[in-house]
């Protein structure tokens, strides 16, 4: 995705249909915070397991059809959290996210038994583990993908069409 996206203009990059709608940039930014916050906040929660929680069967159930939602061409109401709150550059997103990656590969090499335990609390399913979140990640990116594949392709069609994007 970021190989396609970096091929954008400004123009493209910060294009949005509606004054209600997000922007290629705004979706990235997003995707970003959102898992920024979320991998910082389960760095956060390892350093003391004895805290961390269980993973509830009612928060697997909760995630299983949340993932399915996500699947949809759904709108879903963001966190204030992790709505955009400035136009940001592709450079800069693309710095946060590989930064936001490799905290992720750091979470990743803690102990077994801990990242099974409920690492990081989404705030619609609860607590999940490292395998869950990955699953959450994968299916958030896949939502907003499908969103950002759709921009470009307007964003195309017009450049072609001779309009400003």
């Amino acid at each position: 995705m970021l190989h396609k996206i970096e091929s954008l203009t400004d123009e493209q990059f910060n294009f949005s249909i509606s004054e209600n709608s997000w922007s290629i940039g705004e979706i990235l930014d997003h995707i970003i915070t959102s898992e920024e916050l979320s991998v910082n906040y389960a760095l956060k929660k390892v350093q003391d397991p004895s805290l961390l929680h269980s993973v509830s069967i009612s928060g697997k159930l909760k995630l299983i059809v949340m993932n399915a939602l996500l699947g949809f061409n759904l709108k879903f109401k963001a966190s204030e959290m992790t709505s955009p709150k400035k136009k940001t550059s592709f450079t800069e997103l693309k710095n946060r996210w590989e930064d936001c990656r490799a905290n992720l590969e750091s979470l990743s090499s803690k102990a077994p038994d801990v990242l099974e335990k409920g690492i990081m609390k989404h705030p619609r399913t609860g607590y999940l583990n490292l395998s869950q979140l990955l699953d959450f990640f994968s299916s958030h990116y896949a939502h907003h993908l499908k969103q950002i594949n759709g921009l470009v392709e307007l964003g195309n069609e017009t450049k072609i069409e001779g309009s400003v994007a």
